[in-house]
This record gives structure tokens, C-alpha cells and sequence, in this order.
């Protein structure tokens, strides 16, 4: 967990995961290729440099994101501190105080509500026909982030986000 811009400019992806991250790109064509999810229609990235590198690591690897719109930075998605979680987090295991709770989560909250939708019932009746209109939308951000936002897509206690493990270059469908 980094605070401000300025811790962050020094924490750039490594070798390996340069790899991982070119290797998630292959790996999402894969699936669009099997029809396993839906095209990619727009791909946002965390503003941070790790992510910002990671999604310029899969672009060569993903179908063309070209059109204006589909592939653009988002704060919104930046790492942080989504809510206090539950069991608590000792002060010398991880110094995040109540105004970093309040400040990220609402910012994570919105990143949420923005770019997290359920799929519209019209559009669930076209997927046996080859006219299927509905579209993938891909966020390379950050563990707190995604497991905040896996909680609140499951209707789980987002309290809870700080129980899952979320690996460096995985896919969370």
C-alpha cells in the first residue's frame, strides 16, 4: 500500500512481472478466442505506475482497443484502503488510519458504481444468436481494489475484502 504519488514512481514492475502481465494478455485473448468471455469493449487502468505498465504489458496481446474511450487511465481504481476490515489489521502490521479508510473507500466505492453493472436482461436473450451485444470491460488495478469490488459484486459484507488472496497478473472474472 502506497501512499501519495510519490512512493509510487519508484515501484515499477519487474522482469518477471513484465512476464506476468504480458503472459495475463495472451491469456485474456485465450478466452475471448474460446468465447469464453465477451469481447473487450473499453479496458481502464489504475493511474499507478505498476498498473499503468502492467496494461501497457497486455495491450499488444489483446484485440485492437483503438476506438477513443476504450482503453484509458482511471484514479478511481488506484490502490488503497477500501474500508476497515473485519477481523481488524493490527497499526504495526499496516498504518492506515480512519481518514485513508474514508478517503480511499469512497474513491474505490465510486470506481465500484462507475465501472461494475449488472448484465441488462435484454441482452442475456441474444446469447444463442451470433448478434450477442454484450462486452467485457477489463480494470487492471490493484488487490485491495479487486477484492473490495469482488465483495460488493457477490452482495458480500464489504468488510470482508481482506479475506480473499488475489495474486500479481491474475484474472477475476
Amino acid at each position: 500500500y502506497a501512499k501519495g504519488n510519490d512512493d509510487d514512481v519508484d515501484r515499477v514492475l519487474t522482469d518477471l512481472g513484465k512476464e506476468q502481465a504480458e503472459a495475463t494478455g495472451r491469456r485474456l485473448k485465450e478466452l475471448i478466442d474460446a468465447e469464453k468471455i465477451p469481447e473487450i469493449e473499453k479496458l481502464y487502468y489504475s493511474t499507478m505506475i505498476r498498473a499503468t505498465q502492467t496494461a501497457n504489458a497486455m495491450k499488444p496481446f489483446l484485440p485492437p482497443l483503438d476506438k477513443p474511450g476504450q482503453y484509458q487511465p482511471c484514479s478511481m481504481i488506484r490502490e488503497g484502503a477500501p474500508i476497515p476490515p473485519v477481523p481488524s489489521i493490527s497499526k504495526e502490521a499496516w498504518n492506515v488510519s480512519e481518514i485513508d479508510f474514508h478517503r480511499d473507500g469512497t474513491r474505490i466505492e465510486a470506481a465500484f458504481r462507475s465501472h461494475i453493472h449488472r448484465s441488462d436482461k435484454d441482452k442475456d436473450k441474444d446469447n444463442d444468436s451470433k448478434t450477442n451485444t454484450n462486452t467485457s470491460t477489463v480494470l487492471v488495478c490493484h488487490g485491495n481494489v479487486i477484492r473490495y469490488i469482488v465483495c460488493r459484486a457477490l452482495q458480500l459484507n464489504p468488510e470482508a475484502w481482506l479475506r480473499f488472496s488475489v495474486a500479481n497478473s491474475s484474472i477475476t472474472i
